[in-house]
């Protein structure tokens, strides 16, 4: 059997910057939620997260490292999540074997 895949399309500038401002605006003010253990939440504090019981909030110090991580990747010619300290953003996981799938 032959696998079939499609070709990735890639968003015009002005598709990208419609997306891209309603993005932020959300990101800025409606807060994650993320429940789990302290031992989840102490590093997303240390980053500079708010934590309000299971929500998490994005001040905007912590917005612009975030995006200055991206754009850095971006210019080195890396997409974001390529190497172990930037997340998985990129990678997709079978959650009962750890198998890298993607």
């Amino acid at each position: 059997m032959k696998l079939k895949t499609r070709t990735i399309e890639v968003l015009s500038e002005d598709k990208l910057e419609n997306i891209w401002e309603p993005a932020l605006h959300v990101w800025a003010r409606v807060p994650g939620r993320a429940p789990g253990r302290e031992s989840f939440k102490q590093p997303l504090r240390d980053f500079g997260c708010e934590i309000d019981g299971d929500l998490v909030r994005f001040p905007q110090p912590v917005r612009d490292r975030v995006l200055g991580r991206i754009s850095e990747q971006k210019a080195a010619g890396r997409p974001p999540g390529a190497d172990r300290h930037s997340g998985q953003a990129s990678r997709i996981c079978h959650q009962r074997s750890g198998v890298l799938l993607l």
